[in-house]
C-alpha cells in the first residue's frame, strides 16, 4: 500500500507515492534520498546532487526558500485530503449548510454550541477516525444552528453533524 502525497511548490505540483520499498514522484520510480534537517535547513542527497532549502512557516502559510528564491509551499497528504472532506457541507435551504462526517469515526469532543458565531475554519468539533484525532471546521463563517451529535457518539461516513445558519 502506497503513502500518496500531493508537493505544490510554486506553480510545480508534485505527485508522491512511497511505500517501505519504493518511491514514486510524477509516476517516476527513485531511489530514496537521504536528507537532514537542522532546525529549518532540510539537505536532500539524491543519487546525482545534493539539494539545500529552508522551509519557514508564516501562520498557516510555508515558503520554499531555495537559491535565493521564495515559493509558496504546500504539501497535502491522504490524512489532508480526508479532513477536507470532511469539511465539505452541502448547501441546505434557507442559507444553511450541513456539515458531514466524511468518514466513521468518534465524536470525542464538540467544541461549538448551538447559538455560536464561528468563523470559516473554526473547529467546531473533535472527530477521532483511523486512530487520529481530526477537527472538524466550520466551512463558512455562520451561526450554529443544530449539533446532530454529542460526545462519544459513533458516526458513520455522511452522517449529519452540524447545522450552520449563514
Amino acid at each position: 500500500m502506497y503513502d500518496r502525497t500531493t508537493i505544490h511548490i510554486g506553480d510545480a505540483k508534485f505527485d508522491v507515492r512511497r511505500s517501505d520499498t519504493d518511491l514514486f514522484v510524477n509516476d517516476t520510480r527513485i531511489d530514496f534520498p537521504e536528507f537532514s534537517l537542522e532546525k529549518r535547513l532540510v539537505t536532500v542527497r539524491l543519487s546525482d546532487r545534493v539539494v539545500r532549502f529552508a522551509v519557514n512557516r508564516n501562520g498557516d502559510d510555508l515558503w520554499l526558500i531555495m537559491s535565493g528564491r521564495v515559493l509558496p509551499l504546500s504539501i497535502e497528504t491522504e490524512r489532508d485530503r480526508l479532513l477536507k472532506v470532511a469539511a465539505q457541507a452541502t448547501t441546505g435551504e434557507g442559507g444553511s449548510i450541513i456539515v458531514k462526517a466524511a468518514m466513521p469515526g468518534l465524536v470525542v469532543r464538540t467544541v461549538a454550541h448551538v447559538g455560536q458565531q464561528v468563523k470559516r475554519g473554526e473547529t467546531i468539533l473533535i472527530l477521532e477516525a483511523m486512530k487520529m484525532e481530526n477537527e472538524v471546521r466550520a466551512p463558512a463563517d455562520g451561526m450554529v444552528s443544530d449539533i446532530h451529535v454529542k460526545e462519544r457518539d459513533s458516526v458513520e461516513k455522511g452522517a449529519h453533524l452540524v447545522n450552520l445558519k449563514l
